[in-house]
């Protein structure tokens, strides 16, 4: 082999490197949106829990205009129906109840909240090694071993740059996504109070399932990037 072509083979072998490089940082990247999804949905549904627990504690009285009702109550007064209207129509046992239930859907949500952090920073230090790698200078990180180095083949030669670009590019989309819909998500979690409005629950509730931060089309295309048939799950499970 003369010199130039060791150059170019070695030129080669470390584009190939520096592409499997991002494609593993992208399938990491991928593994972790999808990973934010699925506890999104569990968030959801603390959420809509919240949101009927309220409904019951905030639900009025009984409403003494209507002469039905006002007939009813006459015709069956008595101390325990004059205490229970007296009381909202609720009991001690019953409110106790609904309030530890809210409880337990606001940790959950708390709860949420904290890992969905934590996979949102994941994110942004994946879309910064992606960048790095975009970066590297052939003697960099990328060095190569002696037995990576193999004869060069001229007719397997493509340039990867375009395509390693587009991964890294794809990546910082989906992040600006993915950190808008958590700020958003934040921000519903952040207001939730025994005075929110049941208005403002069914908003956040729709809000969250909604995701309107997020291009499903784009999300898609960048599952579609993958050749390889590796499932996600599977990825995430052996990491």
């Amino acid at each position: 082999m003369n010199h130039t072509g060791a150059e170019e083979n070695i030129s080669e072998l470390k584009k190939k490197k520096k592409k499997k490089k991002m494609h593993q940082t992208y399938l990491d990247f991928l593994a972790r949106v999808q990973l934010l999804n699925e506890i999104a949905v569990v968030g959801h549904r603390y959420l809509v829990g919240f949101h009927q627990r309220l409904d019951v504690l905030c639900q009025s009285s009984i409403n003494k205009t209507s002469d039905v009702v006002e007939r009813l109550l006459q015709s069956n007064e008595s101390k325990r129906i004059i205490s229970y209207v007296e009381a909202g129509c609720k009991t001690l046992h019953n409110t106790t109840l609904y309030m530890r239930s809210l409880h337990t859907c606001h940790l959950g949500l708390q709860d949420y909240l904290n890992k969905a952090k934590d996979i949102v920073v994941e994110l942004e230090c994946l879309v910064n090694e992606a960048t790095s790698t975009i970066q590297t200078a052939d003697e960099g990180e990328l060095e190569l071993s002696e037995e990576e180095i193999v004869p060069y083949d001229n007719d397997n030669d493509n340039d990867q740059e375009p395509e390693i670009t587009y991964y890294a590019t794809t990546m910082s989309i989906l992040y600006s996504m993915v950190k808008q819909d958590y700020t958003m998500k934040m921000r519903i979690i952040s207001s939730l109070t025994l005075k929110t409005t049941s208005e403002e629950l069914e908003s956040y509730t729709k809000l969250w399932q909604l995701q309107p931060f997020i291009d499903d089309d784009l999300l898609n295309q960048a599952v579609l990037l993958i050749k390889d048939k590796i499932l996600i799950n599977k990825h995430v499970t052996d990491n």
